[in-house]
């Protein structure tokens, strides 16, 4: 494990370089490559997994009919529904803690 991310035996500044790294996203992947582009089982890298919510109601559904007259009306009929996905991005010690994130 490099010294970098250890938090013994560390300095005051190396541990605010991580705390700053980990506030910016884009920083803290400067320093350590993917799992999935680092081929040593035992090298540091950022792991990165996918998580998804395939079903959340997000808008109300309307259907078309007619009215007691036969007139074209708009009625309230369900719930339409969404779906979302995040890539979340985090540190791991070795690159074999991180097997799903391999070939991806």
């Amino acid at each position: 494990m490099s010294p970098f991310f250890s938090t013994e035996n560390s300095t005051r500044e190396d541990l605010e370089k991580v705390e700053l790294a980990s506030q910016d996203q884009s920083s803290f992947t400067k320093f350590l490559k993917r799992c999935k582009d680092t081929s040593e089982l035992s090298a540091e890298c950022i792991c990165r997994v996918e998580v998804c919510i395939s079903w959340y109601p997000c808008h109300l559904k309307f259907c078309q009919g007619q009215d007691d007259n036969g007139q074209p009306t708009e009625y309230r009929c369900g719930i339409k529904t969404c779906g979302k996905c995040h890539d979340f991005d985090f540190y791991v010690v070795e690159r074999q803690h991180c097997f799903w994130d391999m070939y991806s």
